[in-house]
């Protein structure tokens, strides 16, 4: 029997010798590749469709921040408004934000055949100088999520047959008065139905609910599905930003509630079972009651972690490498050469490695200068994990490879 039969049946033994009340087995998934919808047909790429992400999104002053052009169609000129005051007519430019705010980036294409636009609002954070510390990152094990099988269907992490309102983790090791600046999110699933964009909340909880629950909001902040499912397209974080910072007194819980819309649907990474000694993640059911997935007899007898992590910045201190890296993959999803671009020459001890959701290495980089690429061809289709390796840090992204 394969080791992954074997992994699938301990986990179904573990569901079934707890006696969750949420009946149905789980399967950890290695990520059922997720594909890219069709751009359309050539009338409708005749036509240019603004777009655009940013390598980095997140950071402290001065923040330099590559911003690479997505429009479909066939536009020849660029007009970006980076928010505070300055402009490029450049198709991919660089933009150093000199002083703290919140910036909203606007770019318009054009061609002989019209122009449009494509406005971010509030898509640009820069910080002051302060020290920001990324609780609970690098995260614990390697990035997988659980499938409900069986009768019921869906996801322990997400959307699912049981109607879960919302996804949480519970937090309370950080530093004496730090502030929730900030949440980075890791998405492994987003979809959306193509005649919605409905808005999505992202709150904080304070743990004054029943048996030490998430309880009072203590703020929100709404993003549409559509940018969720950019992000987890281009496999990019999700970072939520809180303005003013919102202040926390003790343990705390940061987290989504779900869509309720059959076709909406978000899943969040979570770590395999029991590399925590105590998983952090809490669902809210349908009840509306909270429960830990560790509960035995509500939940789903798990302890794992959910892929979210929050910035807290006090006023001293240095840069936070992890929101502030900047380099492209592409393209991802990938069938054949897997492209790693960085914007900056990396160390020379970097080590870059490919890996399964089951922590086998599947691949290495060869790097020259500031490009580096993995040959993915030989590769079954799935997800996997991109891990760049520094004697000071460590950054991974998720990457799909389609057949």
């Amino acid at each position: 029997m394969k080791l992954k039969h074997l992994l699938l049946v301990f986990l179904s033994f573990l569901l079934i010798s707890a006696q969750a009340q949420r009946s149905g087995d789980l399967l950890m998934t290695n990520n059922t590749s997720v594909k890219a919808n069709a751009a359309g047909n050539s009338n409708e790429l005749l036509t240019p469709n603004a777009g655009f992400i940013a390598f980095t999104i997140f950071g402290q002053a001065p923040l330099k921040v590559q911003f690479k052009d997505i429009s479909t169609g066939a536009p020849n000129l660029w007009n970006w408004n980076f928010g505070d005051g300055g402009t490029s007519a450049q198709q991919h430019p660089l933009h150093i934000y000199e002083q703290p705010g919140i910036y909203t980036v606007k770019l318009t294409v054009s061609d002989a055949s019209g122009s449009n636009i494509k406005t971010r609002t509030d898509y640009i954070t820069v910080l002051s100088s302060g020290l920001c510390d990324t609780v609970s990152y690098p995260f614990t094990g390697d990035y997988t999520y659980y499938t409900i099988i069986g009768e019921n269907s869906g996801y322990v992490s997400g959307n699912n047959s049981y109607g879960d309102i919302a996804k949480a983790s519970y937090f309370y090791d950080y530093e004496a008065g730090s502030q929730l600046v900030a949440g980075i999110f890791d998405f492994a699933i987003a979809k959306r139905l193509l005649t919605n964009d409905i808005g999505i909340k992202f709150k904080v909880w304070d743990n004054d609910g029943s048996f030490n629950a998430p309880g009072t909001v203590l703020d929100s902040v709404e993003l549409n599905i559509s940018e969720l499912v950019e992000h987890v397209d281009f496999s990019q974080s999700t970072v939520i930003v809180f303005d003013p910072p919102v202040i926390v007194n003790g343990p705390f819980f940061l987290g989504v509630e779900l869509p309720q819309i059959v076709g909406d649907t978000l899943v969040l990474f979570t770590n395999e079972n029991g590399v925590v000694p105590v998983g952090n993640g809490w669902e809210q059911q349908n009840t509306g009651d909270w429960f830990p997935y560790s509960d035995e007899q509500n939940s789903w007898a798990l302890d794992i972690d959910h892929a979210i992590f929050p910035v807290m910045c006090s006023s001293l201190g240095i840069e936070n490498q992890l929101i502030s890296e900047n380099m492209l993959v592409y393209p991802n999803p990938a069938s054949s050469i897997l492209n790693i671009a960085f914007l900056q020459q990396p160390e020379k001890d970097l080590e870059i490695r490919l890996t399964d959701l089951t922590g086998r290495i599947v691949g290495f980089a060869n790097v020259s200068g500031n490009l580096a690429a993995i040959d993915v061809s030989q590769l079954s289709a799935g997800t996997f994990i991109l891990s760049l390796v520094s004697s000071e840090n460590v950054i991974t992204r998720k990457i799909v490879v389609e057949r």
